[in-house]
């Protein structure tokens, strides 16, 4: 069987590399790694958005 490892490229199209079946293991534990970098990459941005609205909210109630 052939593997593919399918990227969503900047624009929204698709693309496929092939992975060697001898590689299939080192791409699973790469996308897994990827995946776990990406959502705490979500979620840092979340609280620093977050925590930026409330200091922001702050400094208006200050100078209001």
């Amino acid at each position: 069987p052939h593997t593919y490892l399918t990227l969503t490229k900047r624009g929204g199209g698709r693309t496929g590399i092939y992975v060697p079946a001898d590689a299939v293991a080192d791409a699973r534990r790469g996308v897994a790694a990827w995946k776990a970098f990406w959502d705490a990459a979500v979620d840092l941005s979340d609280l620093n958005r977050s925590e930026s609205s409330a200091l922001r909210i702050g400094r208006r109630r200050r100078h209001s």
